[in-house]
């Protein structure tokens, strides 16, 4: 790029587990794009790869880091709980704009955005506060919304598996849904003193609540199902990120993001949503369904998912 061009801005907004770290690494490949993931100021810059994690934890160096928690002397590395709090706390307190013009200290781009750092409905509130001085383009990663709570369900117990600070922070949750647990509890008999039934519930409040960004009509919203499995879809996210700015794409390149494979450590094997909800419990089910609201079904519906589940 010539230093006198302006570069392409773009985010991608996500609430998560929507393959925001496949994409984010996908997109640094490009030269010409400059690419963070998450919400860290200073930004972070996905450099790695999937096998490159294992560099991290110089004791056992074949095995891939599965999770931040399996890092010995996280503080040491500048990614314990703490640092990433800071860095949350620094990236909360910017404006969009000095959010994006932080990556310039990676050098002249075409085009240079982020991954991950905002939900939808977060960024939206905050462009309106903040008045930015440049074109972002935005487009929204969804997933089938009943596989995006079981994901998160399962993130949540891998973590806390490995770390009793961040198993403590879920259980903080439990004061804000003293309600949904009293109700739910007495109808089904459930023991919300238990770890995994306080992680499930909270979980779907949470994640319920992000999923109502799908209502936001004038931003493209992607199933990320569609973006890892086809070229043509990844093509098209090329296109509406990158806007006018001078930037080639080669075959090349996007055989080598389809060559790279899944980049996800929490699961092992993707097994039908239809399949795991089915193995719920009935107390699951029945939250499940009643976190969804029609709207956010219907909409859903509307991007091909098939929500007769919920039924």
């Amino acid at each position: 790029m010539s230093g006198d061009a302006s570069p392409g801005w773009f985010l991608v907004t996500s609430p998560g587990r929507t393959a925001t770290y496949w994409l984010a690494w996908s997109l640094s490949q490009h030269p010409d794009i400059v690419c963070s993931h998450g919400n860290h100021f200073p930004p972070d810059i996905v450099t790695f790869d999937k096998d490159g994690r294992a560099e991290l934890d110089p004791a056992h160096p074949a095995e891939p880091i599965r999770s931040i928690y399996d890092i010995p002397d996280m503080g040491a590395l500048g990614v314990g709980p703490e640092g990433l709090s800071a860095r949350q706390d620094n990236f909360n307190s910017k404006t969009v704009s000095e959010y994006l013009d932080a990556h310039r200290m990676f050098g002249d781009s075409a085009v240079i955005g982020n991954v991950h750092g905002y939900t939808l409905g977060n960024l939206r509130r905050r462009l309106a506060a903040e008045t930015p001085d440049r074109t972002i383009s935005v487009i929204n990663l969804i997933r089938h919304p009943v596989d995006q709570i079981l994901s998160f369900v399962s993130r949540h117990q891998f973590d806390a598996a490995r770390s009793d600070d961040y198993k403590q922070a879920r259980l903080n949750l439990a004061g804000r849904h003293e309600e949904v647990t009293g109700e739910v509890g007495a109808l089904f008999h459930v023991d919300f003193d238990d770890f995994e039934n306080m992680n499930f519930l909270t979980t779907a409040l949470q994640v319920s609540n992000m999923q109502q960004d799908i209502l936001i009509e004038d931003v493209e919203h992607i199933p990320f199902e569609e973006l890892t499995r086809s070229p043509a879809i990844f093509r098209k996210v090329l296109a509406r990120i990158t806007g006018g700015a001078d930037f080639r794409v080669g075959p090349t390149y996007i055989e080598q993001v389809f060559e790279e494979g899944p980049m996800n450590y929490s699961v092992t094997e993707k097994q039908p949503v239809e399949d795991v909800f089915a193995a719920l419990q009935d107390w699951q089910k029945f939250l499940i369904r009643n976190v969804m609201t029609e709207e956010v079904t219907i909409r859903y519906s509307e991007y091909g998912y098939d929500m007769r589940l919920l039924e």
